[in-house]
């Protein structure tokens, strides 16, 4: 249950979440709003959300004012952080949450694209940092708290070179600073990393020592405390020192609820695709709604490789999967998944994933007897409306159905897959569909 407004635990405190319309961003400055901050959430991307988020927190007594700003523009960066600071008071409560990543292998990559990941992941951070860190060092309290990832630690999935690259940054960046003010009055600087951001849904069951695995890492003064940071008032209150530890909480809402103030649904989903589909939503920040079993997951969701990823994390925690530690040569699948997930989890990368999703395609059409060549040369037969329908998939719009499939790249097979699809290959990865040669 959400705290009243009239609990007032950041009265007269001033709140500014740069990237705080939507996402993870958007969560927060509702939540520290709703706990009688002042809040001005900095956006540049998503304006249609500002409206809807202001609205929400206005009928709940809160106070919040989206503007908008480029983070790649310094000079009107600064500006514009200085002209809130003028508008609703000295600033207590900076949480950086802008991020972008902008995918491609190292290789053949546009290092100006690179250079605007560092842009608006790392360097807005520094400026932001640079402005506001003065004034709290002069009242002697302040708190920071930079949104992360665990690709910052972990490294990024193929061709997130940069935006693991400038993660990482931004986790040095916490440590460090945290090193230099530590000693200057209660101030603390805090990076959150989610990978797999865990709510009520995917902790249903779990006992309270295991809220504190691998959801989010948290770093504290110097870099050496680890815990689960609860956004809002734990984490920014006037408590002295660095926080330690937090139990967990409910971190991101869908986006429905954090701009309209819908009441999310107490009921548990109940079947294996309702509990897909509302992970999908959580990670995703979609309303449920705009998942549907036939909804593409690249074209029409928006998931990118680092969503994959979280994803399948998720989807291990979820379902209390064990994974079988094979690989392609050593077993035979009926269902080629739970190596794959493994692969993923390790930073494989995608390729191994589609590599599998082209067996099973053939093994649908000819039959698990055909021979690994067989199959092979057979799949270069396949035409891309024949793999759709083998992965219970769709074609996505722009494709051809009747192309022959050796002719897509490997990594576009991903766009084939639907959210039913999905639902299917975790079924069988419960039922233990998997065989040892």
């Amino acid at each position: 249950m959400r705290a009243p407004i009239s609990s007032r635990l950041l009265e007269d405190r001033t709140a500014v979440v740069v990237g705080g319309v939507r996402g993870i961003g958007g969560a927060i400055s509702a939540t520290l709003a709703r706990e009688g901050a002042r809040v001005a959430a900095v956006f540049h991307r998503g304006a249609e959300a500002a409206p809807g988020l202001e609205a929400h927190v206005a009928a709940a007594g809160g106070t919040l004012l989206a503007v908008s700003a480029d983070v790649r523009q310094e000079a009107a960066f600064r500006a514009r952080l200085r002209e809130l600071e003028g508008r609703l008071g000295a600033v207590d409560v900076l949480v950086y949450a802008a991020g972008v990543s902008r995918g491609m292998p190292l290789i053949g990559a546009d290092v100006a694209t690179m250079r605007e990941v560092f842009e608006v992941n790392y360097w807005g951070a520094v400026v932001a940092c640079q402005e506001y860190l003065p004034g709290m060092l002069a009242r002697h309290l302040g708190r920071v708290i930079l949104v992360s990832s665990v690709m910052g630690d972990r490294g990024g999935l193929q061709g997130q070179v940069a935006y693991a690259s400038s993660k990482a940054g931004l986790n040095a960046l916490a440590r460090t600073l945290a090193a230099e003010i530590s000693s200057r009055g209660n101030l603390t600087v805090n990076a959150v990393a989610p990978g797999p951001v865990r709510t009520d849904l995917t902790d249903r069951g779990d006992d309270a020592g295991d809220h504190s695995r691998r959801a989010l890492r948290y770093v504290g003064r110097g870099g050496r405390s680890r815990g689960i940071p609860r956004f809002g008032p734990s984490v920014v209150r006037d408590r002295p020192g660095a926080v330690r530890r937090w139990r967990l909480r409910k971190q991101v809402r869908q986006r429905a609820a954090v701009e309209e103030g819908e009441a999310v649904s107490a009921s548990p989903p109940s079947t294996v695709e309702e509990r897909v589909r509302a992970i999908l939503c959580e990670l995703l920040v979609l309303r449920a709604e705009e998942v549907t079993s036939e909804s593409l997951l690249m074209d029409e969701l928006d998931a990118d490789s680092i969503t994959f990823l979280e994803t399948f994390i998720t989807l291990e925690k979820e379902f209390g999967l064990d994974l079988p530690d094979v690989k392609a040569d050593e077993a035979t699948l009926s269902l080629p998944v739970p190596d794959a997930l493994r692969k993923l989890e390790d930073m494989a990368g995608g390729t191994t994933f589609l590599e599998y999703l082209k067996e099973d395609a053939v093994r649908s059409v000819l039959g698990a007897s055909a021979s690994r060549s067989v199959r092979n040369e057979l799949f270069q037969q396949l035409s891309v409306g024949s793999f759709a329908k083998a992965l219970n998939g769709r074609v996505p719009s722009g494709i051809d159905p009747d192309a022959p499939l050796a002719s897509l790249r490997l990594t576009m097979l991903f766009r084939f897959l639907t959210v039913g699809t999905l639902a299917r290959y975790v079924e069988f990865i419960v039922a233990g569909r998997y065989a040892h040669r």
